[in-house]
C-alpha cells in the first residue's frame, strides 16, 4: 500500500542496502535523498522570505535607527536557519536515526546529521541574497505592492510545479551536485563516494555564508536606506474593479456584502495568500501525482481536492488573526462576528467553487470519462470548492493564530496554524472517501454501477454536514467572544 502511493521507500530501506546493495545502488540513492532535502530546505526558506518580508519591511525603519543593514541581515539569516532547524530537525532526526537502525552502525546516523546541519547552512546563505537580490529588483521596478505581489507569486507558484517533480525524481536528483551532501555521510562507509565531492560539500556551507555577508549589507543598503518615490496602492478604486460583483449585493444583506467586498480587496492587495495554498500542495502533491500515476481515473477527483485545499487554506483559515486590530470594532456591532465570518466563508466559496469546477471539469474530459462521470465530478469539484471555506472557517475559529499579527495593520493575510491546517487537511480527506470508492468501483466493473451515483452524492452530504457544523461553531465561538469583549 505504501508502495502504491509514494514512489520511492523510506530511510530505514535505504540503510538496509549499504549492506544488501551495491555501493553505486546505495551511494545513488542517498544522494538522491540528499538532493530532496536541499529541495525542501530552499523551498521552506523561500517561502518564509517571501511570507516576512513584508513585516520585515515595516519593521525595518525602526531597527535599522539602532543597527547597520549588514546587522539586520545577518540577524535575518540567523533567524532563518534557526527557523529551518526547527523546522526539519525533526524529520531528519528520524530519517538519520532510521537510517542508522537500517545500516545496523551509529556513524552513518552521525554523518546525516552533520550533512543535514551543513546543507542547511548553504541553502540559506545561498537563497537569502537571491531573494533579497530580487526584491530588490521587484521594488525597483514594480513600485507599488499589488504589482509586486502579482508577479512573485506566479513566479513561486512555477517553483512548485518544478518542485514538485523533481522531488519525485530521486535519480535524477541523484547526478546533480546538490546530491553531494550525500558522500559526506557515506564517505567512510562506501568506497564509492567521492572525497572531492564530499570535500566539496563540506566547505560549500562556509564559503557560501562568507560570499553571502559580503553581499548582503550592499543589497541591504540599497534595499532599506535608498528613498524611492512609492505609488500609493489604489483603495477607493477597489471599489470599481468589483464592480461585477453588484449582483451579489442584490441576494445577500449590505453588510455581508461588505464584508466579502473588504476580504476581496484584502487579497488584491496582497495575493500572495495564494502561496499557503501551493505550500500545501508541495507538501502533499507527491501522493497525488502518484495516486493520479497509478489510477488515472482518480484524476478529476485529486484536483477536486487539491483544488478544495486551494481555496480553503487562505484567509478563511485564520480570520480571527486577519482581521487584528479590526476584530474589536466588528465584535462590538450586533451580530457582527456572524457577519464577518459570513462574508470571509462567501468571499472563498463563491470564486472557488466556480474555479474548482471548471477544473475538475477540464480534468474529467481530458482524462476521458463518460458524460455522467463528468457532471458528477464537475458538481462534486464545484461543491467541494465552495463548502471547503465554511470548513476552514470554524476550524480557524477554534485554532486562531495571533501571534504574526501587526497592531497597526487590519489589512494583512496572517498565515494559519500548523495545527488548523492539519486538521483541514484530514476533514477533506474523510469527505472525499466515499467519493473515492465510488470511482473506484466503477473503473473496476467498468460499467455504471450504484456506488459511482451514491460516492460523490454521501461526499457532498457529508460535506455539507461538517461545513454546516463548522461554520456554526465558527459563529458560536466568535459569539463568546462578543460577549467577553
Amino acid at each position: 500500500m505504501y508502495e502504491t502511493l509514494w514512489s520511492e521507500p523510506g530511510a530505514y530501506s535505504y540503510g538496509t542496502r549499504l549492506s544488501t546493495a551495491s555501493d553505486r545502488e546505495v551511494l545513488e540513492t542517498v544522494r538522491g535523498m540528499a538532493g530532496v532535502v536541499f529541495l525542501i530546505t530552499t523551498y521552506f526558506v523561500t517561502f518564509k522570505m517571501i511570507s516576512n518580508g513584508e513585516h520585515l519591511e515595516r519593521e525595518s525603519e525602526a531597527i535599522l535607527s539602532a543597527a547597520t543593514p549588514r546587522t539586520l541581515a545577518v540577524s535575518d539569516m540567523l533567524t532563518l536557519t534557526a527557523y529551518s532547524i526547527r523546522l526539519l530537525g525533526a524529520p531528519v532526526l528520524i530519517g538519520a536515526v532510521s537510517f542508522g537502525l537500517g545500516s545496523g552502525s551509529v556513524f552513518p546516523m552521525i554523518a546525516v546529521i552533520a550533512a543535514s546541519s551543513i546543507l542547511v547552512l548553504t541553502v540559506v546563505a545561498l537563497v537569502y541574497p537571491s531573494i533579497l537580490a530580487a526584491r530588490l529588483l521587484t521594488d525597483t521596478v514594480l513600485q507599488t505592492r499589488r504589482k509586486r505581489s502579482f508577479v512573485t507569486v506566479p513566479l513561486v507558484l512555477l517553483m512548485f510545479v518544478m518542485f514538485l517533480e523533481f522531488r519525485q525524481s530521486i535519480s535524477l536528483l541523484s547526478t546533480m551536485p546538490i546530491g553531494w551532501y550525500a558522500d559526506i555521510a557515506l564517505l567512510a562507509h562506501l568506497d564509492e563516494a567521492s572525497i572531492t565531492n564530499a570535500l566539496l560539500a563540506l566547505f560549500s556551507g562556509p564559503v557560501a555564508a562568507g560570499l553571502s555577508l559580503l553581499v548582503v549589507g550592499r543589497i541591504g543598503n540599497r534595499l532599506w536606506l535608498t528613498d524611492r518615490v512609492q505609488r500609493s496602492d489604489p483603495t477607493l478604486s477597489n471599489r470599481r474593479r468589483f464592480r461585477g460583483a453588484r449582483g451579489l449585493e442584490r441576494i445577500i444583506s449590505c453588510p455581508v456584502f461588505a464584508a466579502v467586498l473588504m476580504n476581496w480587496m484584502r487579497i488584491s492587495r496582497q495575493p500572495r495568500v495564494f502561496l499557503y495554498g501551493g505550500l500545501v500542495v508541495v507538501l502533499t502533491g507527491g501522493a497525488g501525482i502518484t495516486a493520479v500515476r497509478e489510477f488515472p481515473a482518480s484524476a478529476p477527483l485529486i484536483v477536486a481536492i487539491y483544488g478544495a485545499v486551494a481555496v480553503g487554506v487562505g484567509a478563511t483559515l485564520n480570520p480571527l488573526g486577519n482581521e487584528g486590530p479590526a476584530l474589536t470594532a466588528a465584535l462590538t456591532t450586533r451580530r457582527g462576528g456572524e457577519i464577518l465570518l459570513t462574508g470571509y466563508a462567501l468571499s472563498a466559496a463563491i470564486p472557488g467553487g466556480l474555479l474548482v469546477g471548471i477544473a475538475t471539469l477540464g480534468t474529467a474530459v481530458t482524462v476521458g470519462t463518460s458524460l455522467l462521470t463528468q457532471s458528477l465530478l464537475t458538481v462534486l469539484g464545484g461543491v467541494l470548492g465552495f463548502l471547503s471555506p465554511f470548513i476552514s472557517i470554524g476550524i480557524g475559529t477554534a485554532l486562531p493564530k495571533f501571534s504574526g499579527t501587526d497592531p497597526t495593520d487590519s489589512a494583512a493575510v496572517e498565515i494559519p496554524r500548523l495545527e488548523a491546517v492539519l486538521v483541514f487537511l484530514f476533514s477533506l480527506v474523510v469527505i472525499g472517501v466515499p467519493a473515492a470508492f465510488g470511482l473506484y468501483d466503477a473503473g473496476t466493473r467498468g460499467e455504471l454501477s450504484f456506488a459511482l451515483l451514491a460516492g460523490p452524492i454521501a461526499t457532498v452530504l457529508l460535506g455539507s454536514a461538517i461545513g454546516w457544523a463548522s461554520f456554526r461553531y465558527g459563529v458560536a465561538a466568535i459569539g463568546d467572544l462578543e460577549i467577553t469583549s
